[in-house]
């Protein structure tokens, strides 16, 4: 695998005991999704992770679906034609709010809440159809990712389906930093990628990568866009990242990446 190790992990959280740290707190779980959702070019990627991920889901028309880590519901809650799905989350802080979420939304008889721990493949152990999981896989080093993809793996049916979130190796955790109002990100690693690094770190787990879809194509313009309207015309700001998003571009902020488990 070509990935190479940053210093990044020495300055933030990336190994199982002190991400998880990061979310057993009631105040980070109540503001998730505000802070998360703030500016337009998050409220876009929200909406384009959902799009994508409903589209796929209908693609494969999975019987049973797990999400793994889904904090507070984000994305979950925004999902339709869903019939059984299960939540596997450690938070119990999240778990709170997820629920509260859910009961909202009239979908607590869709899902179930399971809590545990995502690197034991004894926790909520399927095997399921798809499984799909964001910003999470991405805050850990390499040891720690190798250890999610085993017990992620040994979750899904032969030929099931992965789905997450993979950061661009050109944007680095400086302009992450950068890309809120107030300097509150969360100090977390994000491990970054060339398309070639992911799709080898993701060969040698035992997944083929069947598509990376682009988001946020021109972040650094989209984030100076935001932040300087972010007071004025905020519904606004967010037009003219919709409309920037549809000019061609080359090197994109993430992608969400397809993936199935190989066997054989």
């Amino acid at each position: 695998m070509e990935h190479k190790r940053t210093n990044c992990q020495s300055r933030f959280a990336s190994d199982e005991k002190t991400v998880s740290l990061l979310y057993q707190d009631s105040d980070v779980a109540d503001k998730y999704i505000q802070t998360r959702l703030l500016l337009a070019w998050q409220q876009l990627m929200h909406e384009k992770q959902i799009r994508f991920l409903q589209q796929n889901i209908r693609l494969f028309n999975p019987c049973d679906i797990l999400e793994i880590a889904p904090g507070p519901a984000r994305l979950t809650t925004e999902l339709t034609g869903i019939s059984k799905g299960t939540m596997l989350e450690y938070s119990r802080e999240m778990i709170d709010v997820a629920r509260t979420r859910l009961k909202e939304r009239e979908l607590l008889d869709v899902w179930t809440i399971v809590h545990g721990n995502a690197f034991d493949a004894k926790d909520c152990p399927g095997p399921f159809d798809f499984i799909y999981t964001f910003r999470f896989i991405r805050h850990f080093d390499e040891s720690n990712r190798i250890r999610l993809y085993t017990a992620i793996r040994s979750r899904l049916k032969p030929q099931g389906i992965l789905m997450l979130d993979v950061v661009n190796s050109v944007y680095n955790k400086q302009d992450r930093l950068q890309s809120a109002p107030k300097s509150d990100a969360l100090p977390v690693f994000d491990a970054g990628y060339t398309v070639r690094q992911f799709q080898d770190e993701m060969k040698a787990e035992g997944f083929e990568v069947l598509d990376m879809h682009p988001v946020i194509g021109h972040f650094r313009l989209q984030l100076w866009i935001s932040l300087k309207l972010y007071d004025l015309v905020p519904g606004f700001s967010k037009l003219i990242a919709q409309i920037i998003e549809t000019i061609p571009f080359r090197s994109p902020l993430e992608w969400i990446a397809v993936c199935r488990r190989m066997d054989g």
